[in-house]
């Protein structure tokens, strides 16, 4: 599913961010470690180094990822996508070892089959979006924890504040999960906030070589815009009708059965999961408003949630069967239409046949102005990526 238009230009809802994050890569390949500082350069074309614009606002393993797919295979739309496909894949299976440590392998099935087959997996899981990476490290420190691999849990959490803002929420979910399951914040895992510090701090440090303030580039204002509140019906609205479309009503309906189920019989582990999937919806609030895609914390709530209600109500292994595959025989036939439309959309196509018609036409030294009002306002970044030249875009 996941290879489905795996080489697609990058037209379509959301897939700018290919584009935006592509060059950022393409900019770790072109320029030696010594000119970029490994931060993410932003800048277009062939820019002299003192030119240099970054992004601050992310942690940067995504962009390193790309790196090392470009080195490997080009700067290309399937070596772009590459990468969150294997990080994609990593996260089910780890997922599916997660649930066969702490439940039971039949759940983990039914759950893996639910996860696979939501529009939210089928479409986001292949984007180059901090969320795809950030959920393979939080569900690797889990299974680490689960298995008793202190060493692995401490480097997953190294590597989840690596690559996004909501890798920090391991930690908290992590302490949580220990509460539940003894009481007490197991001594193993009390230096864990260490790890998060010593990331963070780099991100600082890395920000004042390359801009000259450790909040530069705008890395205060984003946090500031990124949590500023939204009127609280607007928002719950919204996203209700966002899980419900990419979760689809009977996974979602599932899944409220089993937190209950879990709530009256104690069971932790989806408590702990809900928990982590909630958080980033919480305390980002206008991000989340804008960006559909940070409902992917959720999935794996919901593949639980949904898989737990089904072996609670149905013991019967030939009937257990049967009804997992018509849930997702119906799933698939209410989402089929809405995923078709995900998967068909071109927008943004006008900014990718511009930045195309721009590399065919000029070179690669050249400066070049694009004037129109549609790119300006929305596609700026597909035209930068496949044009490969300093564009200044205007409206008029």
């Amino acid at each position: 599913m996941l290879l489905y238009q795996v080489a697609k230009p990058f037209w379509g809802h959301h897939d700018f961010n290919n584009a935006f994050y592509g060059n950022m890569a393409r900019n770790l390949v072109r320029f030696s470690i010594l000119d970029t500082k490994l931060a993410q350069v932003t800048s277009s074309g062939r820019p002299s180094v003192s030119d240099f614009s970054f992004h601050t606002h992310h942690p940067p393993l995504l962009i390193w990822a790309l790196g090392v797919s470009y080195l490997l295979f080009g700067v290309t739309e399937l070596s772009t996508r590459l990468v969150p496909i294997a990080f994609s894949v990593g996260t089910l299976f780890t997922f599916y070892m997660l649930i066969k440590k702490t439940v039971n392998s039949k759940t983990a099935v039914i759950a893996s089959f639910f996860w696979i087959v939501t529009p939210l997996y089928i479409y986001f899981g292949k984007m180059a979006v901090q969320e795809i990476p950030v959920l393979f490290f939080v569900l690797l420190g889990l299974y680490s924890y689960a298995a008793g691999k202190v060493k692995l849990l401490y480097f997953s959490t190294f590597l989840a504040a690596l690559s996004g803002w909501p890798g920090y929420y391991l930690i908290p979910t992590i302490w949580l999960w220990s509460l539940l399951r003894t009481g007490k914040i197991a001594k193993n895992i009390t230096a864990l906030p260490i790890v998060a510090i010593g990331v963070f701090a780099f991100h600082l440090f890395q920000n004042h070589v390359v801009t000259g303030s450790t909040i530069g580039g705008g890395f205060l204002n984003s946090f500031v815009l990124r949590s500023s509140d939204i009127p609280l019906f607007e928002y719950a609205r919204k996203e209700l009708s966002w899980i419900l479309a990419y979760f689809t009503k009977p996974f979602v309906t599932l899944a409220a059965g089993g937190l209950i189920i879990s709530l009256i019989h104690r069971k932790a582990l989806i408590l702990v999961l809900f928990f982590f999937g909630i958080l980033h919806l919480i305390f980002f609030r206008q991000a989340a408003f804008r960006h559909d895609y940070l409902i992917y914390y959720l999935l794996p709530a919901v593949s639980l949630g949904a898989a737990l209600f089904l072996t609670h109500m149905i013991r019967n292994k030939f009937f257990l069967t049967s009804t997992t595959l018509l849930i997702i025989a119906f799933s698939l036939s209410l989402s089929f239409r809405f995923t078709g439309a995900l998967q068909g959309s071109n927008y943004g196509r006008i900014a990718v046949q511009a930045g195309k018609n721009i590399a065919t036409k000029t070179s690669p030294n050249e400066r070049v102005t694009l004037i129109n009002k549609e790119i300006y306002n929305n596609f700026d970044w597909q035209v930068r990526f496949y044009a490969d030249r300093n564009v200044t875009i205007i409206p008029e």
